[in-house]
């Protein structure tokens, strides 16, 4: 990626690996960002050396543009000291508060720590969900401070940002269902069961795929009574549209346990 913008702003990268179909949508990007007066921060040089430390020797590498030097003040004694410095070290030091205070939320609301994934897909996608959590709790701190109140009686934290208010619990629409077909997901990765629930004549009949093997087969599920949401959107699993989430519990060695009622009820009745 980094490689593809430095070619888009016409560095040399030699043979380095480029995503030359997306030369153009970084141009774009580029304008963009200098349209709203933002900068594009480019590794465009870097430090190597045994141990990085004020006294120890280092070398800079670029393949960029090797002139590029800024210059900084550094502490030495009880004076300041002008000293060149790499440009990729400058903006570093410049923005790294920011970068610091967007980990120290990540630790916070991170859903991938504490997964973890042997395809590297699934571990994007959750950092991907990281960004969004952040993203999320800043908006509601900047609502909270500008809009809400100019002087915020405390700070929003991680327990009250996870709360939902239960406006948020009724929209959630969980009914209760029967099963009526269970089969094999013969092309999901990780054995699965594709089901068929009737959720009484308002839902209708909805299938889902889920990972439910340990327990479960065709023979102790058809008449089985469960809980799923049938307001989520549909979701193609291994070639299968899944239209609601059958509820259940997850033990710590990923066994699924469904929710069901404590005794026989009416399909389609509203969980609350």
């Amino acid at each position: 990626m980094a490689n593809t913008f430095l070619l888009a702003n016409n560095y040399p990268v030699g043979k380095s690996l480029v995503e030359k179909n997306l030369i153009q949508e970084a141009k774009n990007i580029q304008l963009k960002a200098n349209q709203l007066n933002c900068e594009l921060i480019l590794p465009i040089d870097i430090l190597c050396g045994k141990n990085i430390h004020d006294k120890n020797p280092v070398h800079m590498l670029s393949s960029c543009d090797s002139t590029k030097i800024d210059i900084v003040q550094r502490q030495s004694g009880k004076n300041k000291v002008t000293i060149g410095c790499p440009i990729s070290v400058k903006k570093y030091n410049e923005n790294m508060q920011a970068v610091d205070q967007f980990n120290h939320l990540i630790s916070l609301f991170s859903l991938g720590e504490s997964h973890t994934f042997t395809k590297y897909y699934k571990k994007i996608a959750m950092v991907l969900m990281d960004f969004v959590l952040v993203n999320a709790y800043l908006h509601m701190k900047i609502y909270r401070e500008q809009e809400l109140s100019p002087k915020p009686k405390k700070k929003l934290d991680r327990k009250e940002f996870m709360e939902i208010t239960y406006d948020d619990f009724k929209k959630v629409q969980i009914k209760v269902g029967t099963i009526l077909e269970v089969k094999k997901n013969e092309k999901a990765r990780k054995p699965s069961l594709v089901v068929k629930v009737d959720f009484g004549s308002e839902i209708g009949i909805k299938q889902s795929s889920a990972q439910i093997t340990h327990y479960y087969n065709a023979e102790n599920l058809v008449g089985k009574q469960v809980i799923g949401v049938c307001n989520f959107p549909k979701k193609n699993i291994a070639g299968v549209v899944s239209e609601v989430l059958v509820l259940g519990a997850i033990e710590k060695d990923g066994k699924v346990v469904l929710v069901h009622p404590s005794q026989k009820t009416d399909n389609g009745l509203d969980i609350a």
